[in-house]
């Protein structure tokens, strides 16, 4: 017992050793570059210099623009012209048809309680002149939704089929999830060129209920 207490104890002794020795080649190196530099407030040259790392963005953002932007544009050309005939069907229909089609379904599904709050939210969209506004973001909600179930399902399905894909897919799926929504609308945004609106939808849950169900 003895012994192997002494080994623990030497084992730890070395964990403390390297654990402090690299702090100290930490702080020594944190010394190094601070004389490398013209000020004290200015981050050392010498690292950024070497760290060609936005240039390599930079270049990789002129070759996507370049070769792929194409592809895109015609994607986001199909996804506006969708929204614009939600958005002027949604508009140019009589208010009472509108109406109709939005709180009828809430009657059906959430009973009296929710048909009534719908009929109460659509007047106030009325009431404060919103009317347009709300129908332009119902139209981008509906069209954001209805692309949400659409590739959720496809995923969905072709997961269930192939555990290499699901492997591959689950990786981006819950990093998108767990992501700031900026961080891939930006890149969206520019590669799509569409400014009207965007939004950002959970396919991770559909994906994984329909992959779940089938299997």
């Amino acid at each position: 017992m003895d012994a192997v207490q002494k080994t623990l104890e030497n084992k730890n002794n070395i964990k403390s050793i390297i654990k402090y020795s690299l702090v100290l080649l930490v702080f020594i190196g944190a010394l190094f570059l601070s004389t490398q530099n013209d000020g004290p407030s200015k981050f050392p040259k010498v690292v950024t210099d070497e760290f060609t790392f936005t240039a390599w963005v930079n270049e990789g953002e002129d070759y996507l623009k370049k070769n792929y932007r194409w592809i895109t544009k015609i994607l986001a050309n199909y996804i506006k012209a969708g929204y614009y005939f939600l958005e002027d069907f949604l508009l140019d229909s009589p208010w009472i048809l509108v109406a109709a089609i939005l709180t009828l379904p809430c009657f059906i599904v959430g009973g009296l309680k929710l048909g009534l709050f719908s009929c109460f939210v659509i007047y106030f969209w009325g009431a404060v002149g919103l009317w347009e506004a709300s129908l332009q973001t119902v139209a981008l909600m509906g069209l954001s939704v209805f692309l949400c179930v659409f590739f959720g399902v496809l995923l969905g399905i072709a997961c269930s089929q192939s555990d290499r894909f699901e492997n591959f897919m689950k990786p981006v799926l819950d990093t998108m999830q767990v992501m700031p929504a900026f961080v891939y609308l930006f890149p969206a945004l520019f590669f799509f060129w569409y400014r009207r609106g965007t939004c950002n939808i959970g396919y991770n849950d559909l994906f994984n209920a329909t992959n779940n169900t089938i299997n």
